[in-house]
C-alpha cells in the first residue's frame, strides 16, 4: 500500500511538473527550475519505489528507510513551499509515505538487500519459507 502510494507520488510529481513546464510562461527563471527539480524528484522516487539497483548504488540513502523517509519529507517539503493544491496534496502523500518509513526504520535495518549482500543461510531461509507458503504451510517457518 505504501509502495503505491510512493510510485503514485512520484507519478505526480513528474506528470503535474511537465504539464506546468508546457504552460510555463513565468518571468520568473526559478518556477522553471523548480518544475525541472520536481520532475527529478519523482523519477528517484519512482526508481527508489521499484529498487532499481543500479540507483541505489549511487544513492545509497534511498537503500534505508530512514533515508527514503528522509528524501520523502524533503520533497514534501520542497512541494509545501511551492503553494497551491499540488503542494498540498504531495505533502500530505509525502509524509503519510515518510511516517510509513520511519516506522520500518525504528524495526529494520534495511528494505533492500542484494543478492551479494545475502549469506547462504539467509538466502536458504528464505527459499524454505517460500517454499513452505507455496505449499499451503501458512506462516510456519522451517
Amino acid at each position: 500500500m505504501v509502495r503505491f502510494v510512493g510510485v503514485l507520488l512520484g507519478i505526480v510529481c513528474i506528470v503535474y511538473s511537465i504539464y506546468e513546464l508546457s504552460t510555463y510562461s513565468s518571468s520568473d527563471p526559478s518556477d522553471g527550475v523548480r518544475f525541472v527539480y520536481f520532475i527529478l524528484y519523482g523519477t528517484l522516487i519512482l526508481l527508489a519505489e521499484f529498487r532499481v539497483e543500479h540507483l541505489l548504488e549511487w544513492f545509497a540513502m534511498l537503500k534505508s528507510a530512514g533515508g527514503l523517509g528522509t528524501f520523502y519529507i524533503f520533497v514534501g517539503g520542497n512541494a509545501l513551499g511551492r503553494g497551491g493544491a499540488f503542494g498540498y496534496v504531495v505533502f500530505g502523500m509525502a509524509i503519510f509515505t515518510a511516517i510509513f518509513y520511519f516506522i520500518m526504520a525504528a524495526s529494520c535495518k534495511e528494505i533492500y538487500y542484494s543478492d551479494e549482500e545475502l549469506d547462504d543461510e539467509m538466502k536458504i531461509e528464505w527459499f524454505r519459507r517460500d517454499k513452505s507458503k507455496s505449499q499451503g504451510g501458512g506462516n510456519n517457518v522451517v
